[in-house]
């Protein structure tokens, strides 16, 4: 009687190895995929993220803004500069300006991706304080002009950030994104 021995052949080892290796593979390729595209959603929220606190920063000073018909409340110079005054006494001091501090927003002229904000400007345009960079992810500088037919408002537009300035922009890697088209902030309040 033949006695027959259970063993594996060298095909066999050769398929096996093989299913084993398109398995790894696959479980490999779809960890590699959703970390990429998780962290491409991060970058694109980040950066949705830092465009929405400076609207925000910006809304919560301008709408505090205090002026009247001669004395603008909300100085804004077509480029990139933003001064707006504030009456920060309690209760406020309308028509009494010479107590009101103004606030600034700018972009850097040293370092064009920096936009800042000065919480005390002086009158010779310097800041009182150290200023804070609010981002520095700035592409292409914020337009501030007046909006037709509003008084002690600010229109922005034109403002555009990218995650990484100095890359050019990939959807997935480096994205961008930038505001559609002019967004008005109007003060809560004027001394007409």
């Amino acid at each position: 009687m033949l006695e027959y021995k259970s063993s594996v052949s060298l095909i066999e080892f050769i398929l096996s190895m093989v299913l084993l290796g398109a398995i790894i593979l696959g479980a490999v390729s779809f960890d590699y995929a959703s970390h990429y595209f998780l962290q491409s959603s991060e970058r694109a929220s980040l950066i949705l993220n830092e465009l929405n606190f400076i609207l925000e920063h910006i809304h919560k000073n301008s709408s505090r803004a205090t002026g009247d018909f001669f004395n603008r409340g909300i100085i804004a110079n077509g480029t990139n500069l933003l001064l707006i005054r504030l009456d920060l006494n309690a209760p406020p001091t309308p028509f009494t300006y010479n107590d009101d501090i103004w606030v600034r927003y700018r972009i850097n002229p040293f370092q064009a991706n920096q936009f800042q904000f000065c919480a005390n400007v002086n009158t010779d345009g310097s800041c009182n304080i150290q200023e804070e960079i609010i981002s520095q992810r700035v592409v292409v500088p914020p337009i501030f002009n007046y909006p037709v037919g509003i008084f002690n408002a600010v229109n922005i537009s034109n403002l555009t950030i990218r995650y990484d300035p100095g890359v050019p922009v990939e959807p997935r890697k480096n994205p961008q994104i930038s505001i559609p088209q002019p967004i008005t902030f109007t003060a809560y309040y004027s001394t007409n």
